[in-house]
């Protein structure tokens, strides 16, 4: 009898767990991820000059995220707003400031970094795409060269919502496109930038 409800007793106990505790049996799903990040801005904000210093407060923008490997696939919509400042003479400086991306799984949240390092020539190494933004259509070639502001940003977002539990981190290089050298003309004055990174799901 003790030995029959030793037994009983231990089936009882593998059910309660494999029932209330399902997600021991799911382990985290990590990766890396790239995408190309096209962004516009639609609202300048404030902006006035100390000396050499250009402040910026109150930018408000959007972006086009486009997958290269990603697990949420290309974006739907994203927003930013951002505050900063650039040296007018060195053109350097640093920007922050929030995203709100939207995917058809859901939104991911997040904070961005951005340090500005200069005037120079970007080489755009990511896929041949087409995407339209700011009422602009418009198509990345592999290879196309845009001169600009160069920057350099790092962000970290977590899904919100239907996505809680999704994090990713991501550094990216870019220019703000003052002047196309080859590629297409239309994209004087968006900025373009190539983001590799890490995403977990828990």
């Amino acid at each position: 009898m003790v030995r029959k409800t030793f037994l009983i007793s231990i089936q009882m106990l593998l059910m309660l767990l494999s029932t209330t505790a399902p997600a021991f049996a799911t382990p985290p799903q990590k990766g890396l991820y790239t995408q190309v990040i096209i962004d516009h801005t639609t609202v300048p904000g404030e902006d006035f000059a100390t000396g050499d210093v250009l402040h910026l407060r109150g930018m408000i923008g959007e972006c086009y995220l486009y997958a290269v490997s990603f697990p949420l696939g290309n974006s739907i919509s994203n927003s930013y707003t951002g505050r900063g400042q650039l040296n007018l003479v060195s053109l350097t400086g640093s920007m922050i400031g929030h995203s709100l991306d939207a995917y058809a799984a859901g939104t991911v949240a997040g904070l961005l970094n951005i340090k500005f390092t200069g005037g120079g020539v970007y080489v755009y190494t990511g896929p041949t795409f087409t995407f339209t933004l700011g009422g602009v259509t418009a198509t990345l070639t592999t290879e196309d060269m845009f001169a600009g502001l160069l920057y350099e940003g790092f962000a970290v977002k977590h899904g919100t919502g239907d996505l809680a539990g999704f994090t990713m981190e991501g550094t990216a290089t870019g220019v703000t496109i003052m002047d196309v050298i080859v590629g297409d003309p239309s994209l004087v004055g968006f900025g373009l930038s190539l983001e590799t990174g890490r995403y977990s799901v828990f």
